[in-house]
């Protein structure tokens, strides 16, 4: 079948839009990214320099993609946050961290061979962290639930994004969200709004299960 969103024991089906919990308006800043300058965006043309760039920005900055992104994923590394090294960890090893990722109208595809997914993770960061203007093709891991995006805490928009061909693998009692899946870890059900967004041939399972 197909899966949008899997939040807790709620599913948001494909083409709504809806509020999961409470969030904060507004969406992430573009101030304070990975320089001194309270203005600068870090742009991104690379999944390498993706990964290293969500380690650099700092709390209430931005990452811009300046093109599309067509290696994504990683299958020869140790796992980053025990799921998949194919992972990319929009969180801080040391502290709270939220920030905008803004895909500035590109798509972000798998390398041959590869898969990739994403977790939010924003400690105790009060602010928001915002995916915009961004295409995600294909995000997946085979024994992972939430194709694409696997939210653990925090303040999250998504907003013009579009998911689509994104699969998550667990057909456990704990399945669901082909393209995004809201986890409470220990601090609440985070806090999610969805809008403009676009979701499509997102699966849980095998493709074409029923």
């Amino acid at each position: 079948g197909v899966s949008g969103v899997k939040a807790g024991d709620k599913t948001v089906e494909a083409g709504k839009t809806e509020t999961v919990g409470t969030t904060t308006s507004g969406g992430g800043s573009s101030s304070g990214g990975g320089s001194s300058s309270s203005s600068s965006v870090i742009s991104v043309s690379s999944w390498s320099e993706l990964r290293a760039a969500v380690q650099r920005v700092e709390d209430g900055g931005t990452i811009q993609l300046a093109t599309d992104i067509s290696d994504a994923g990683n299958t020869n590394t140790a796992a980053i946050d025990g799921v998949s090294s194919a992972t990319l960890p929009m969180e801080s090893a040391t502290a709270g961290k939220a920030f905008t990722l803004d895909g500035n109208g590109h798509i972000i595809t798998a390398a041959s061979n590869s898969t990739y997914c994403f977790l939010i993770n924003t400690g105790d960061s009060t602010g928001t962290t915002t995916v915009k203007n961004l295409t995600v093709d294909g995000g997946k891991f085979s024994k992972k639930v939430g194709g694409a995006f696997f939210v653990e805490s925090g303040n999250v928009v998504f907003d013009g994004v579009t998911f689509k061909n994104c699969n998550a693998g667990n057909t456990g009692d704990f399945n669901g969200g082909g393209a995004i899946c809201l986890n409470k870890h220990g601090s609440g059900m985070p806090n999610v709004t969805v809008t403009g967004c676009t979701f499509e041939d997102n699966y849980v399972g095998a493709a074409g299960a029923t």
